[in-house]
Formats: structure tokens, sequence, C-alpha cells
């Protein structure tokens, strides 16, 4: 999307990004955010590995099935898919410092059914790398720009915290991020 000459071009390249065909109707959606990588035409790329530089793990998940074999999103199909992510404890200054303006990440999610759990967008300023994305948090509940740290360095979130319990390492394929303590894996796009 960054590639995009106008506005125009931006809008079809949202289009090609989110929806299977370009169509916008709710079977085409590329409701997970592995999808998006998934699917062609293809838009972005998993540097996840690159990213993690050998210390990336991975899974093999059946998208949009709970555990009690229901699915997450009505009228959608459920497929197997490898989720690759680097776990929390392989989250250092030099995997932070990998990343690049405009990478996605997402937050790997533990959950049956689920790749990530929220997601992001890698702002670097000078040494300073921030995740912009929509906070949850009731003193924000808006988008906002947060310091994005390895996990040393970030202070630890409640254990009864939602994100605690779910999230377990970031996913980077568009390459993405927030400051939050809980982060134990991390997802990569690039676009």
């Amino acid at each position: 999307m960054r590639l995009s000459g106008s506005f125009g071009g931006f809008l079809k390249s949202l289009l090609r990004a989110r929806y299977r065909n370009s169509i916008v109707s709710y079977e085409n959606r590329k409701h997970f955010l592995t999808d998006w990588a998934e699917y062609a035409p293809v838009t972005v790329s998993d540097v996840t590995e690159q990213i993690g530089n050998g210390k990336v793990k991975g899974i093999l998940k059946t998208m949009n099935l709970k555990e009690d074999g229901t699915p997450l999103l009505a009228g959608i199909a459920s497929h197997q898919r490898k989720i690759k992510y680097i776990p929390h404890e392989n989250i250092s200054g030099t995997v932070v410092g990998r990343l690049k303006t405009g990478d996605y990440a997402g937050i790997y999610s533990a959950m049956p059914g689920l790749d990530v759990s929220h997601v992001g967008i890698i702002i670097k300023d000078g040494n300073r790398v921030s995740i912009r994305h929509a906070s949850s948090d009731r003193r924000y509940r808006k988008v906002i720009d947060q310091d994005f740290q390895a996990p040393s360095q970030i202070p630890e979130l409640p254990s009864s915290s939602r994100l605690n319990r779910r999230s377990q390492g970031l996913q980077c394929r568009f390459r993405l991020f927030v400051k939050i303590a809980v982060l134990k894996g991390l997802w990569l796009y690039q676009n």
C-alpha cells in the first residue's frame, strides 16, 4: 500500500490485500491476518523467519474452528495453516531492530482457530520503534503509537490480563505490534 502513487491506487491495493479477487463481500474477505499472504494476488510477504533469524516456531492450526468444533465466523470454511511466529523469549533488541516502518505485526494467539489476537503497524523514527494500533485500553480507546520494546524491557501485566492468557508470540508478516508486556510472540508481514 505504501507503493501506491495515488489515493485511487491505494484503494485498489487495499481491495487486493483485504478481499479475494478484490470483490468486497463477507465470503471474499481475508478474515485472518495470515489470509493476506495466503490468497492470490499475494500483496504481502511473510518476513517472520527473516526477522526472527532462526528463532521462529511453527504450529499447524485449523483456522476458524474453536475447541468445541464450532466456527469462530459463521459461513466461513475452516482450513489448516502453518502459523510461524517469534516466541516472546526470542524477541530481543536485535529482532526489534530488524523491523521497518510500515511492517504489519500480529500478536500470535494460542486460541484454537485464530492466528493473531491483535495487529498494528511498526513506526521507526531514529532509534525509537513504535507500534501504531487501535488501543482497547480504557485510557485511550483510539489509535495510538506505543513504544515497542523487547519483552525483557516491558513491565509485566497482571496474569489475569486477557492478552497474557492468549498471546504467545509475535508474527511478522506484513510486519506490526504494541507495547504490551504480555508479548508472547510476534508475526510479521511486509507489504
